[in-house]
């Protein structure tokens, strides 16, 4: 499957910090993110694993973001899973 950018959001950075990532397309929402991150980050969700992505706006863009880890077959969460009501706000950054 082809490769395509989506954000994933970066922990411990004190603002919201979104980063750009070539992860591996399964379907048109489900993705694998690369199995690093870079030296020094820490990503919300771990490198290597399935993730749901949504269209979300960051900053000045719309752009496609990992909102949880893609369960079963079809990446749909299972019952009692989910990504905590987290929204995204317009003050977002990507790095």
């Amino acid at each position: 499957m082809p490769l395509q950018t989506i954000y994933v959001e970066l922990l411990e950075e004190g603002v919201n910090v979104w980063r750009p990532v070539e992860a591996r397309a399964e379907t048109d929402h489900i993705f694998r993110l690369p199995d690093q991150a870079p030296p020094g980050e820490t990503w919300r969700l771990a490198p290597g694993t399935r993730v749901r992505c949504e269209y979300r706006q960051l900053a000045d863009e719309v752009a496609l973001v990992a909102v949880e880890l893609a369960h079963g077959h079809d990446g749909w969460r299972d019952a009692g899973q989910s990504n905590g009501g987290r929204r995204l706000s317009a003050g977002a950054t990507a790095r």
